[in-house]
């Protein structure tokens, strides 16, 4: 995978966690620090990327 590929990759899943782990602090009140986990999890599930991946892309 490209630089560029990889950083838009990562954009997109830092997108999609914040706003799951927003929608579920609003629906559940949990905090967002506990829900963000979870929701990059589920990002990284629903865009195709291995969490491992996901973390080497910081590297």
């Amino acid at each position: 995978m490209k630089n560029e590929e990889s950083r838009e990759l990562r954009k997109q899943v830092i997108a999609l966690a914040t706003a799951l782990a927003l929608q579920e602090t609003e629906r559940t009140g949990e905090d967002y620090t506990r829900a963000i986990n979870k929701a990059l999890d589920e990002a990284c599930i629903r865009l195709g990327v291995n969490h491992k991946d996901f973390i080497k892309m910081f590297i």
